[in-house]
């Protein structure tokens, strides 16, 4: 039987994490806990992210491209519906942190770059360069107009 849990790497990467996690608790001035479960999450998605990556064709356990696993035929559709969810999101949060910010002259830079994310969002789907290059004017324009009213 496999052990689901190796001890002898387990333990001295916990102890890793916890130290990297104090340091930077002392030295930002934040709470230990929350930036231990972040130093742990972490290092949980690295190893998801390299699993997932070996699977691939072409990757470490899949050369040849011959034995790809099925969830890793799927990353792909279920990463662009994650990631334009994300971008929406992120939109979202902007636009509100920026109405209620009070300073009307970053308004031009929180629009453009909330836009910016609206249209990467779309050109995930549809996959026109002019909705690309219509999310990167947006983004810096918006950023120079909030800079020159500045």
């Amino acid at each position: 039987m496999k052990k689901l849990v190796e001890w002898r790497v387990f333990l001295p990467t916990i102890a890793v994490l916890a130290a990297v996690a104090f340091g930077a608790s002392y030295l930002l001035g934040f709470s230990f806990l929350p930036i231990f479960a972040l130093t742990v999450a972490a290092v949980l998605v690295n190893g998801l992210l390299a699993t997932l990556e070996d699977d691939l064709p072409g990757g470490f356990n899949n050369p040849d491209g011959t034995a790809t696993p099925v969830y890793a035929s799927r990353i792909p559709s279920v990463g662009k519906w994650v990631l334009s969810i994300a971008l929406v999101a992120f939109a979202i949060v902007f636009v509100q942190s920026g109405l209620t910010g009070g300073n009307p002259s970053e308004l031009p830079s929180v629009a453009g770059i909330a836009m910016a994310c609206i249209l990467s969002a779309c050109s995930l789907f549809v996959r026109r360069t002019w909705l690309v290059v219509a999310a990167l004017a947006s983004g810096f324009g918006g950023i120079v107009i909030s800079a020159l009213t500045h």
